[in-house]
């Protein structure tokens, strides 16, 4: 599987993630997908740690990504945090030109 956005996770309180967990992000407005984790320093402690995330069926929500969106991410109806990216992998979710 190829990731479609590398980001800075921001995880709310001391929520334990683990490589491969698969949250549900908010990647547009009253629209939640799932994405799978990968991390690149999986026993980083501080309150950012780097890693990408790939999405299930992106072609269902091309044009949604750039690079300073935060999504969040939720488990059930709790928010757990948020990730910020940093680089969009996959040109359909890429936005050229955003307007933030």
């Amino acid at each position: 599987m190829n990731p479609d956005t590398e980001v800075a996770f921001h995880f709310i309180e001391d929520f334990h993630y683990y490589e491969g967990c698969r949250h549900a992000h908010l990647i547009r407005d009253n629209y939640l997908t799932t994405g799978v984790h990968s991390y690149y320093n999986n026993d980083n402690v501080t309150d950012q740690i780097i890693g990408t995330i790939t999405f299930i069926s992106p072609e269902y929500y091309p044009n949604s990504l750039w690079i300073g969106k935060r999504i969040e991410m939720y488990v059930g109806s709790k928010m757990i945090g948020y990730a910020e990216v940093l680089k969009v992998f996959n040109k359909i979710l890429e936005v050229k030109n955003p307007l933030v």
